[in-house]
């Protein structure tokens, strides 16, 4: 009986954009989530990108960290800062940040909103 042939796969996965969710707490103690992606010059082996995500990410990570749950909080605002640093116009096509949101339904999260609106 033949059985399927499997496929060789010859080199790494190369891409040319990745992402992860990061979890911070703004300068106020609230707790936020975000999508932070990269989106590279061109494609560049998984590991490699796995790299630069991180790198990336912490930069995000630090800017909304430096952020206040009480000011508004836009993710655009966010991603357009993050673009116009020479770091990431040199390393990287765009640096995204989406899905910016205050976690939980705790005291914090009824704050944040209460300001929001």
């Amino acid at each position: 009986m033949a059985r399927p042939v499997g496929f060789w796969i010859f080199g790494e996965k190369r891409v040319e954009f990745t992402s992860r969710v990061v979890d911070v707490y703004t300068r106020d103690g609230v707790p936020m989530r975000a999508k932070v992606t990269v989106h590279l010059n061109e494609a560049i082996p998984q590991r490699q990108a796995d790299d630069v995500l991180e790198h990336f990410a912490t930069i995000a990570m630090e800017a909304l960290q430096a952020q206040t749950a009480g000011a508004a909080l836009d993710e655009r605002v966010l991603t357009a800062e993050l673009n116009a640093r020479r770091e990431v116009r040199r390393a990287l096509r765009r640096l995204e940040v989406t899905g910016l949101h205050v976690v939980g339904s705790g005291k914090h999260a009824i704050a944040a909103r209460r300001r929001d609106h």
